[in-house]
């Protein structure tokens, strides 16, 4: 008896497991990898920026140091991740506009990085 309903079981999961819609995909990948990368970029940049003295962090939620920033970075990632997977889970049209959002504000703080980022650092 427990056999039969183990199986059951087994059939019913499998059934409900092809029916579920794909949500990781190239596009949900391609999307959140680009927000981690840009969000790495913009603390690295910002703390090499302050390591030269040119410019100081412009969050000020943000940690100075550079493992709490690679901490928040992280955090905000997987979080806009989820939220993402969530949205697209449940056939949200809009599931792309966080993590959008995201990197055109990390693409901010790449910018104004670069603006002020002495390249001495780079080439001595």
């Amino acid at each position: 008896m427990k056999t039969a309903t183990a199986l059951l079981l087994l059939i019913l999961s499998a059934s409900c497991l092809a029916q579920a819609p794909k949500v990781i995909d190239r596009k949900f990948v391609a999307l959140s990898g680009t927000y981690f990368a840009a969000g790495m970029l913009d603390s690295e940049l910002t703390q090499l920026c302050i390591r030269g003295g040119t410019c100081v962090e412009g969050n000020g939620w943000m940690p100075k140091s550079q493992v709490g920033q690679i901490g928040v970075t992280v955090g905000m990632g997987a979080g806009n991740a989820l939220l993402a997977y969530e949205l697209r889970k449940h056939h949200s049209r809009f599931w792309w506009v966080p993590t959008t959002v995201g990197i055109a504000a990390h693409g901010y703080g790449i910018s104004t990085g670069v603006k002020y980022f002495e390249w001495r650092f780079v080439f001595p």
